[in-house]
């Protein structure tokens, strides 16, 4: 008996009862319950909390006395049995008392033994020191493991709760007092449709894990008034049966709108940085946009030429953006980018500005005469932006200054050579304007060797929060600000038409920065004006040929609805955000089979 004494000794680490061990399968450990001995725990005081299958079996008096007592101590039980023991001993200690008990005798007269460690009894037959040492070992890990993850689930501050595969509450800890307002004890034994029926929680994760049998998560209501971010993961036994269900609820009453604003922007943006970017960054270019692709891989094509390229696109595109990223790209990157905005220059002085003029070559000219623009390019790049409302005398010179690369400086008779490079940019037709009369044919032509069209804002949807990202980050810098976009106003900007494109987001932008109180950019923070287009852009026609029933009716809207923001935004993330739905609930949407 040395070897056994030692081991319940092994016993007495804690003063934590085995009472409260509903079943030992709770240490995932399958022997106990399959074991061939017969094996019972009791409480503290005695009580019968657990009994295996052979213990069961084996001792069908106990059993039924368990069954009609369920308060009577195991002492009790075996003293009121035909098991009275023979031989019994009392290991008492400050902390506990252990009652040893080994009779030879069972009713039928057989040997075999029966042992009662503190609740814990043994019936088995021919049993060796061994086999008992091996047995107590077990008792005694399991034990510790069982107490071990007590510990840690009554110590975690987050609501722990465990539910059966008919979701009923099996465990929890004690933080279920504080968020649901439900004693432990009272809240065991409970199903999770009637704490939802019953307005205990807003809405229950589990039972959505039990109808879709996948993991879960979603923002739950209290009546306590408490706000929990629960995560719901259903577990599985070895044949693929549903087995218990794990949340784990964290409070984020405490968390201020702000900081769960902030949150979501910085997701968004973790995911639009995953994504092709189209921002002036470093002077380059990063799009999505198929045209833009297109014409980024033919400015590519032409960086060790300087051929005269033709930029169109309307107002606020970023003609001048692609402008700068050809020179950038060109062999002529080391020298100067000078633009001239052929629009703000009276005609009457645009050809000075542009040849430049000698000394008294006019009246009101600079005594030692003024270089100009094309002279200021020398070496690098010359962009020649609104090149529409380029007078026709003036279209004249530029043609020759094109074909001879060489020019004239007004007043003089000496002619100077140019080597730059010229891009033209305009908002205009300039073909229609060549029927019209209002262009020269001839420098059309010569000005469109490398034609390159920079699509609307509004054709390349999935940009804009791009775009927008990267314009809140630089007003940010440059004004001392932190402000963030909701998901809502980002969904808003997204939509709308966008007729100042590019230029007009920027400024608002810039605006919304400057003005907006809070540190989060709403919907109510944007104009009316912004709010009020989108309402009505990429409107889906809905034509009603015959009548269905009304769920399969919203079931095909659903789906057009579907099918239109993957058309305008090829990034789920964004499609998702721009119907305000959560990019999971998105992708399940669109991959659900057929019915």
């Amino acid at each position: 008996m040395d070897v056994i004494k030692s081991i319940l000794f092994q016993l007495l680490d804690s003063d934590t009862s085995l009472g409260n061990i509903p079943s030992l399968s709770e240490c995932h450990n399958e022997d106990l319950d399959q074991s061939l001995y017969g094996i019972c725990f009791s409480s503290k005081e005695g009580s019968i909390s657990y009994a295996n299958k052979t213990f069961m079996q084996s001792i069908e008096s106990i059993a039924a006395h368990k069954k009609s007592n369920p308060t009577a101590t195991l002492a009790k039980i075996i003293k009121s049995t035909v098991f009275f023991p023979i031989n019994c001993a009392l290991i008492e200690t400050p902390e506990e008392n252990y009652l040893v008990c080994v009779t030879n005798a069972n009713e039928d007269g057989n040997s075999s033994h029966l042992v009662t460690i503190y609740g814990i009894t043994d019936l088995m037959n021919d049993w060796t020191e061994a086999d008992f040492e091996k047995m107590l070992k077990l008792i005694v890990k399991c034990r510790k493991e069982y107490l071990d993850d007590e510990f840690i689930f009554d110590n975690i501050f987050d609501l722990l709760t465990v539910s059966n595969k008919n979701g009923v509450l099996i465990k929890t800890n004690s933080a279920i007092e504080e968020q649901f307002g439900l004693k432990r004890e009272l809240a065991i034994g409970t199903n999770v449709r009637d704490l939802e029926k019953n307005g205990i929680l807003s809405k229950s994760v589990t039972r959505e894990v039990l109808d879709k049998g996948t993991p879960s998560t979603l923002v739950q209501d209290t009546k306590t008034g408490h706000r929990l971010l629960v995560t719901s993961t259903p577990v599985y036994d070895q044949n693929g049966e549903l087995y218990k269900i794990f949340n784990i609820s964290k409070d984020v009453t405490s968390i201020t709108t702000l900081e769960s604003k902030l949150q979501e922007a910085e997701e968004l943006i973790r995911e639009y940085e995953k994504q092709s970017i189209y921002t002036e960054t470093n002077n380059k270019i990063i799009t999505s946009n198929i045209t833009m692709q297109h014409a980024l891989n033919t400015v590519m094509q032409i960086t060790e030429v300087d051929s005269t390229v033709l930029i169109e696109g309307e107002t606020g595109v970023g003609k001048d953006v692609m402008a700068k990223q050809i020179h950038d790209t060109s062999i002529n990157k080391n020298g100067p980018f000078v633009k001239v905005n052929c629009g703000a220059i009276p005609d009457s002085l645009i050809e000075s500005e542009l040849f430049g003029y000698e000394k008294g070559a006019f009246t009101g000219a600079l005594n030692q005469g003024k270089p100009g623009l094309i002279a200021a390019a020398e070496g690098g790049t010359l962009l020649l932006d609104e090149i529409g409302e380029l007078p026709l005398n003036m279209q004249v010179k530029l043609l020759d200054l094109i074909q001879t690369k060489s020019y004239y400086t007004i007043g003089s008779v000496k002619p100077m050579t140019a080597n730059i490079r010229i891009i033209a940019a305009t908002n205009r037709n300039l073909a229609k304007m060549v029927e019209s009369g209002q262009f020269r044919e001839d420098l059309y032509y010569r000005l469109n060797v490398v034609p390159l069209y920079i699509p609307p804002l509004r054709e390349r949807r999935s940009e804009i929060p791009h775009l927008t990202h990267e314009f809140l980050k630089r007003f940010n810098e440059k004004y001392h600000k932190n402000k963030h976009f909701s998901r809502d106003a980002m969904a808003i900007l997204t939509n709308a038409p966008w007729p100042g494109n590019i230029r007009e987001l920027e400024n608002l932008i810039e605006r919304l920065v400057v003005t907006t109180p809070s540190s989060v950019i709403s919907a109510d923070n944007l104009p009316e004006s912004v709010r009020k287009d989108t309402a009505t852009v990429d409107a889906i026609e809905i034509k009603i040929n015959k009548i269905i029933p009304l769920k399969e009716a919203q079931q095909e809207m659903e789906n057009a609805m579907f099918e239109k923001a993957l058309e305008l935004f090829p990034n789920k993330s964004v499609a998702a955000d721009v119907l305000g739905i959560h990019r999971t609930t998105f992708s399940r949407k669109i991959n659900k089979p057929e019915e």
